[in-house]
């Protein structure tokens, strides 16, 4: 824990304790004006099996005046599995946001402190995020955020007539499926791991804890061949009229989904991301209209090891490592 006293009383810059998820909430509503509910937020942090990474100011009054925090991930690199966190729920309360202490604001040491105690080798390598525009711009200055490779939003309507069928079959999966395939799982994440060369590793226990604990509703299916070989697993979301593709392990079998979730929801757009030039997109291009994605992908290293600008133009990612799915 820092201590600092100051003109307006003393602050204390320190991790997460038990019972601060009231005020944490409290302040998310003041600075963004959106209600987040309990449930959502104990998924994110307090069932999160990889870890719990939040850095809060709070005044001697008690209040929580700024917090830095992100979700934490496995992240593939190197042939080997590290920890990665997405960027979330970065604010700092609006009274307080011109104050500073030896010429640094108080946000800006409570994401120093995160940084200091949080990132490096052998803790996470790497940040990434979905900010908004305004956002990101706070972020270049106060967070260190790079671009990476932007989205490819694509869009797919009545793919029946543009793509050949094939022969596969669909199974819905649950908790107790995912555990049980773990293994089956884990061969494909690795599979993924080697195509892809950096991204988030998509391991059962990932999946369990992102999807199906999720306070949103997500459906988990898996694509047999007619020997009954799973070959891929992918996670969606419905939104009216619109199905999204939120996830996928086995990314060579990527179009086989798209054809049988469009079978499925036959009448239904079948939305998802890639990364901009991303190979097992290519074949829907002609799909695609990223004018109309909202938020700008973005990434910084914390270890030497991976080079950033590498890191950077190669993390592969979904519409599920974006928060707002």
């Amino acid at each position: 824990m820092i201590e600092l006293n100051t003109v307006k009383g003393k602050f204390y810059i320190r991790p997460y304790k038990r019972g601060d998820e009231h005020k944490i909430i409290k302040l998310f509503y003041e600075v963004f004006g959106q209600k987040k509910s309990m449930d959502l937020w104990k998924w994110e942090f307090l069932k999160n099996p990889y870890g719990r990474q939040i850095m809060l100011c709070e005044h001697e009054s008690g209040q929580i005046i700024s917090q830095c925090a992100g979700l934490v991930v496995p992240i593939f690199f190197d042939g080997k599995i590290h920890l990665g966190a997405q960027l979330v729920d970065c604010m700092n309360k609006k009274k307080y946001r011109a104050f500073a202490v030896k010429k640094k604001g108080l946000f800006a040491l409570t994401v120093q402190t995160f940084f200091d105690e949080f990132t490096g080798k052998d803790k996470t390598i790497y940040l990434f995020g979905f900010p908004g525009d305004r956002h990101y711009r706070l972020g270049k200055i106060w967070l260190g955020y790079k671009k990476i490779r932007p989205i490819d939003e694509i869009k797919i309507n009545n793919i029946q007539k543009n793509f050949r069928s094939y022969f596969f079959s669909i199974d819905r999966l649950n908790k107790q499926d995912l555990e049980n395939k773990e293994n089956i799982i884990y061969k494909l994440a690795l599979k993924d791991a080697a195509l892809v060369k950096f991204s988030v590793f998509r391991e059962s226990k990932y999946l369990i804890w992102r999807y199906i604990e999720s306070p949103r509703e997500y459906k988990i299916y898996c694509l047999k061949n007619i020997f009954g070989k799973i070959k891929c697993v992918f996670v969606v979301s419905e939104d009216g009229n619109v199905i999204n593709l939120i996830d996928i392990i086995g990314l060579n079998f990527l179009k086989q989904a798209i054809i049988y979730l469009s079978s499925m929801y036959r009448g239904k757009t079948v939305r998802l991301w890639l990364p901009e030039s991303c190979p097992f997109g290519m074949e829907f291009k002609n799909f695609s209209s990223p004018s109309s994605i909202p938020v700008i992908p973005v990434g910084r290293s914390f270890w030497e090891g991976l080079n950033w600008d590498w890191a950077n133009k190669n993390f592969f990612y979904t519409m599920g490592d974006c928060d707002l799915f």
